[in-house]
């Protein structure tokens, strides 16, 4: 069970440490120090390419190419910097969660059996592909900034810079591979850390599933078996909820300001392709697909995520429901009758305690987006 919980985990928490944001865990000070120096740097780059953005932005409002470039990767760069400090300032509470996860929430018979075994197995494997999927969109659309200006000679975002960058081959190489190397440290930063929440959705979902199957399971035995197993269920389902309640708090503010940069970021796509729709073939058009692409499916998968976990919540009640109640003693129908209540009431991640993540929002940002474009296309 560990094997297939850490080929889940591991790629996403491997990736996020080769940037430079996680800890390491060894006693060499001198390792320590200099992974950490590396950290500081890769923060100080990631923050430097904002202020840069930020002091081209006046001069970009000439054309609505430039300016929705520099907005593209300017959000693109708030959002990884901010969701960056958000979770550093987590990280012992992630580390418990990974802990809480990796031995089962500590929950009586969990993750022991076969059929437990092969339903993480199943679970996982599906998370993995899901995995694999957004890290061929974002690799793509990244390589599409890098190779898409270097065939034209320019740089992949118009930045300001102190000196002129066309000014030679070396000033314009320097700057190419300056902006490359941030637009890979950011696509890196946003998709780590969106692989990280999904991933803890995932599992809150996936023990709602073995709950399940055990619920279902429950009614054979001796008065004293089914005792046992009642709690066993019991205490499962509230550790269950309790860690649901740990991964909404931790990760709910880093979700609302995704949901709401992506949902602006979709907007000034689509506005751009707008423009640039009569050129089909263009290098430029291709490339702001991908970006659109990408951003629509990263946020579908959030809902998604988001609206299986509530389905699976919701299951709960259900499965006691459909069970064998003539067999159980009024004991026992009574104490289940304190699950089917307590399951009624949804399990949602939410963005910043407000908006529920699931399809139904999903579709509201798409409206609002596309609501969003078609002012912007009026007013400009």
């Amino acid at each position: 069970m560990a094997d297939i919980y850490e080929r889940a985990q591991s790629i996403n928490f491997n990736l996020y440490t080769c940037i430079g944001f996680w800890g390491v865990k060894t006693k060499n000070r001198c390792y320590r120090f200099l992974y950490y120096s590396y950290s500081y740097f890769a923060v100080f780059l990631a923050t430097l390419y904002f202020v840069l953005q930020v002091l081209d932005v006046k001069d970009s409002l000439d054309s609505m190419a430039t300016l929705s470039d520099n907005l593209s990767a300017t959000i693109t760069s708030v959002l990884s910097i901010t969701k960056v400090y958000v979770l550093k300032f987590r990280l012992e509470r992630v580390e418990r969660l990974r802990k809480h996860f990796r031995e089962h929430l500590n929950a009586p018979g969990v993750g022991t059996s076969e059929e437990d075994k092969q339903i993480f197995k199943e679970e996982a494997e599906s998370y993995m592909r899901t995995s694999k999927m957004m890290y061929v969109f974002v690799s793509v659309t990244i390589s599409s900034w890098w190779i898409g200006p270097a065939f034209q000679g320019k740089v992949p975002v118009r930045m300001w810079t102190p000196f002129d960058k066309y000014m030679n081959f070396e000033a314009y190489v320097s700057v190419y591979f300056y902006q490359c190397l941030l637009l890979g440290i950011y696509g890196g930063i946003v998709m780590s850390i969106d692989l990280i929440i999904w991933l803890f959705i995932f599992l809150v979902s996936t023990h709602f599933k073995i709950l399940e199957k055990n619920i279902m399971k429950f009614g054979s035995g001796s008065p004293e078996e089914r005792r046992r197993e009642f709690r066993n269920i019991v205490i499962h389902h509230q550790k269950i909820l309790r860690v649901h309640s740990e991964v909404d708090s931790l990760f709910s503010i880093s979700i609302f300001i995704h949901l709401i940069s992506v949902g602006v970021l979709i907007s000034v796509t689509e506005l751009d392709l707008v423009q640039t729709s009569t050129n089909a073939m263009s290098m430029r058009f291709m490339r702001q697909i991908g970006n659109l692409t990408t951003a629509i499916f990263d946020m579908f998968l959030y809902s998604h995520y988001g609206t299986l976990l509530e389905e699976m919540s919701m299951r709960i009640g259900k499965a006691i429901y459909n069970g064998p109640w003539l067999s159980f003693t009024p004991a026992e129908r009574r104490d289940f009758m304190f699950v089917i209540i307590r399951s009624q009431k949804k399990c949602k991640i939410t963005a910043g305690k407000m908006l529920p993540v699931n399809l139904e929002s999903y579709l509201r940002i798409l409206s609002t987006s596309y609501n969003l474009m078609a002012v912007l296309k009026q007013t400009k």
